[in-house]
């Protein structure tokens, strides 16, 4: 596949990729242009790359999941209980204004 300069290709696009290795971050920038530039070509690349990214994933483990599930359960619980209980504070007060 052809590469072009910046402002040669009418489909130019510009990927700013970034990846870790190990503790550093790597940026680097790619121009890809296709000479044909046929739909399928693009998805196609495109869904190679989405695999390919998908096996970088560090998925995590059952015990891992199941407690960070957990904790965002709670952590829900919590806030929507706070919200409920400043919910009736706000009426009961607008209740009282309203009466006055």
């Amino acid at each position: 596949m052809p590469h072009y300069g910046p402002g040669e290709c009418p489909f130019e696009s510009a990927f700013l990729v970034l990846a870790s290795r190990s503790d550093e971050r790597v940026l680097s920038q790619a121009t890809v242009c296709s000479s044909d530039s046929l739909p399928m070509t693009w998805i196609r690349e495109y869904l190679e790359n989405v695999v390919a990214e998908m096996e970088k994933v560090n998925w995590p483990g059952r015990d891992e999941l199941i407690s960070s599930t957990l904790i965002t359960i709670v952590a829900t619980l919590i806030v929507s209980g706070f919200i409920f209980l400043a919910d009736q504070v706000i009426q009961r007060i607008l209740e009282i204004l309203y009466r006055v």
